[in-house]
């Protein structure tokens, strides 16, 4: 079984002003039915998504077949959006499936902050935005200006052997943005471990937008936070939770299975305990 804490932080840098106007959300995508379109809580806007089931709980992926995208970059890289996340300082946590044994789709996640449409851009299936983008041997995080291909922003590269992906099965993938233009912070942590903390001078294009997910890979247990008027204060070292009580950023995230032949649990039990060390209310 795979159960613990959740908090949402944006790491080191800062914590957010709890007196503003807080959008907050966390899908586990069981109240669908397999097969269906999580139409009324997310928006697909490249490629068709639907529910599946592992055999064990459901969860969300891009379904589609290449002609279905009509897209002619030569990739079906689908983007879906959460409903009502449009805002400025945002967090995105996720489960996703990392099948280390099968195709590059397989093996690559993107989450996407403050993302917009970009239907004439260069390679408008990107949107606009931050991508958060995770690979068994590397991170990055990427700025998809308006009208450009997606410029990179910061990267980590995995020394050979300390990929945390290390093995067929789920993992947790978090993202952060808080501020605009050259005070903007962005961060990337898989299973609780912050591997890019970035400062960056950001357009003004980017200052706002949705929270969403791109490419095939499977995602599951979603929890996420967007804010319109949140205020970036300066804050210690280590992880920052951000707030409490009224918006209610530190919860249980709901009990599943493990799952396949490598649950949960089982592949990254000790990051799971290292980062729930960190929550202690």
């Amino acid at each position: 079984m795979r159960s613990g804490m959740y908090a949402l932080f944006i790491g080191s840098f800062f914590v957010i002003n709890p007196v503003c106007n807080a959008y907050t959300f966390s899908d586990d995508f069981e109240s669908y039915t397999v097969g269906e379109s999580p139409s009324f809580e997310w928006t697909q806007k490249i490629c068709s998504w639907t529910v599946g089931n592992d055999g064990d709980t459901n969860y969300i992926s891009n379904s589609s077949s290449y002609s279905d995208c009509s897209i002619s970059y030569g990739n079906d890289y689908g983007v879906v959006w959460k409903n009502n996340s449009y805002g400025i300082d945002q967090y995105l946590e996720v489960d996703a499936y990392f099948d280390l044994g099968g195709s590059i789709d397989d093996q690559d996640a993107q989450l996407r902050l403050r993302t917009g449409e970009n239907p004439n851009g260069l390679q408008p299936f990107w949107d606009t935005g931050y991508i958060g983008q995770f690979e068994p041997n590397k991170l990055g995080i990427y700025d998809a200006s308006p009208n450009s291909g997606a410029e990179l922003v910061a990267e980590w590269q995995f020394a050979p052997g300390a990929s945390p992906f290390n093995a067929t099965g789920w993992y947790t993938l978090g993202f952060g943005v808080s501020g605009t233009g050259a005070g903007t912070k962005l961060q990337l942590s898989v299973d609780g471990t912050v591997y890019i903390n970035a400062t960056y001078n950001a357009p003004s294009a980017l200052d706002n937008g949705y929270i969403g997910l791109g490419r095939l890979i499977r995602y599951d247990n979603a929890t996420g936070y967007s804010s319109l008027n949140a205020v970036p204060v300066p804050g210690a070292a280590g992880l920052l939770l951000l707030g409490s009580g009224l918006i209610g950023l530190i919860g249980f995230r709901n009990s599943k299975a493990g799952r396949g032949l490598l649950s949960r649990e089982s592949v990254h039990a000790p990051e799971r305990r290292k980062r729930a060390d960190l929550f202690v209310i």
